[in-house]
Order: C-alpha cells, then structure tokens, then sequence
C-alpha cells in the first residue's frame, strides 16, 4: 500500500491486488501458482511520501524474510532470457543463499546475470552480500547515481564510471531527470528523460530496470533500451502509486517500437 502525504490535503491509503494476482491479471507466467507457500504473515510495507516527492519506508517483511532456496525452480531459470538478482536480497541470509544458487543454476545454462544495488544502506550495510551476487561480473548493473557515489567512494562522475563499469558487461547508472548514463565496457552513452513534474518517486528505479530488460529482450539495442525505461519510470514519478496501466504501458511500448523501426540505433530522447 502507498500512504501519502498531499500536502494539506488528508493522506490516502491506496489497498492494491496482491503480489500473486498483480502478476496474473498482466499476464506474467509465475511459479507462485504452484508452489506451495510456508506458513506465515502476509508482509506489508508503508510508504510515506513528503512534497518533495521523497519517501521513507516502514516495512514488515512477514514470510519474506524466509526466503529461502525452496522457492527455486532449476528448469524456470534455465529457460529465462535473464536471472535478476533483487540486492535486497543481501540481508536475509536465507535469501541470499538462494539468490546465489540461482545465479549458479543459470550461469551454467548461459542465462544472462543481473542485479541491482538496491538502495544506499543495502550497501553501507550488507555491501559482503552484495558482493557475493556481483561476483565475478554480471550482464546488466543498475544502480541510482547516488548508489553508485557511495560504492565507489566518490562523487566524481567519470571516476564512477571507470570504475563501477568493471562489475558488468552494462551498467544502467540512473541520475533521475537528468536521464540514465549506460556504460558498455568503455563506452558510455548519456540518454536523457522527459521533463516531468515528480510527486512519487518509490519505484522509480524497478520500473527502470524491468523495462530495460523488456526492452533487450524485445529487439531494442541498449540506447533505445535505456529510452525506453527513462519513458516507464517517467510516467511512474508523475503518478502516486507505483503501477502504471495497462493502456500507459501500451501507449509507451508502442512508441518505443515505432522509434526503434524508423530512428535505427539512434536514441536522442525525443
């Protein structure tokens, strides 16, 4: 659920469809159907959003906080397109184990690796788990710049580069409306966002992620790519809430699709 603040006007508690049905009702195959949940409590998270469209959490994980490699499906990640390892993961012992199992399960079957750096404390905290998923280099990184200041100990943004582009083949390094930079090994390519009023950033960086990675398994090269997720997680600061549509999502793909067909490789974020 989202709580959030108006201003003078009274905070609204918006109820949303559970994890499970979010992901049928969009048509997302899930091993959630036929696995068979531990007993537990439901988690829950509180989300207060201030003018500034910042947002604090307080979160109850529940049954998540068991996570553990139960909840694996060897033949489900040997057939995926990409394994993404959520860095939050780091934190629970149990979780992180499977994370990591999983990575191994898809790194052997040529399943392309990808993590996120999760959030600023995830690192400050639990940056040996973060690690351990990194390991040896992944596919994709995405990360917030101010993620990525803290990793690598440095506000200097092509000292950042140079050295967080060496923990995967692409780094997606996201600097809010001033669009994303994409680091392909030494190549780095600036793709700027629409301007847009933000009222909610909390699931900025999630809707980033999934989007590009739609985007590369759909055709889009990695600049189109990065076009693309500016586009999604544009619509999703300007919103309360962090899901978008069906017909916004539509909207935003079809003209992905259109600007892959007639601009190319080219992607100037218009």
């Amino acid at each position: 659920m989202t709580l959030t603040n108006r201003g003078t006007n009274p905070a609204v508690l918006s109820p949303c469809p559970t994890y499970t049905e979010d992901l049928i009702v969009n048509g997302v195959a899930t091993n959630l159907t036929r696995t068979l949940p531990a007993p537990g409590q439901t988690g829950s998270c509180m989300v207060m959003v201030t003018p500034d469209a910042e947002r604090s959490m307080s979160t109850y994980l529940g049954a998540s906080a068991e996570l553990d490699h139960t909840a694996l499906h060897a033949q489900d990640i040997a057939s995926a397109r990409v394994y993404y390892m959520e860095g939050y993961l780091a934190a629970s012992p149990t979780g992180l184990q499977a994370a990591l199992q999983g990575r191994q399960i898809a790194q052997d079957a040529g399943v392309a690796l990808a993590t996120t750096l999760s959030d600023v404390s995830m690192i400050n905290f639990c940056r040996p788990g973060l690690d351990a998923i990194i390991d040896q280099g992944l596919d994709y990184l995405f990360c917030n710049e101010e993620e990525a200041q803290v990793w690598c100990g440095s506000q200097d943004l092509q000292q950042i580069c140079r050295q967080i582009s060496q923990l995967a083949r692409t780094v997606c390094l996201t600097r809010g409306p001033q669009g994303c930079v994409v680091l392909d090994g030494k190549q780095q390519t600036t793709v700027p966002t629409v301007p847009v009023q933000a009222l909610d950033t909390n699931g900025a960086g999630d809707m980033f992620a999934g989007a590009f990675l739609y985007a590369v398994t759909h055709g889009h090269n990695h600049e189109q790519a990065a076009w693309f997720a500016n586009q999604a997680a544009g619509q999703v600061v300007s919103q309360y809430g962090n899901r978008l549509t069906s017909e916004i999502l539509g909207r935003i793909k079809s003209h992905a699709e259109e600007r892959r067909l007639s601009h190319g490789a080219r992607c100037d974020g218009n």
